[in-house]
């Protein structure tokens, strides 16, 4: 299997919050790297970046078996 990474990101809005951005980057040869915002704005840049690790978490998160 190709070995995919992922980083995060913000943008900065006109009016000045922050919105968190998930990049997705496959092996070159797949493409380039995938910026996926995330829903949110936030005042500071820290809480942004902590949103995506948020997201990150929650998509590695294996759920327990019922």
């Amino acid at each position: 299997m190709d070995k995919w990474d992922a980083d995060i990101d913000v943008e900065v809005l006109p009016n000045g919050k922050y919105v968190p951005v998930l990049v997705i980057i496959p092996p070159v040869s797949v493409g380039p790297p995938l910026r996926r915002r995330l829903e949110g704005e936030y005042e500071h840049e820290e809480l942004a970046r902590m949103a995506v690790l948020d997201a990150m978490v929650a998509m590695t998160h294996e759920s327990p078996s019922q």
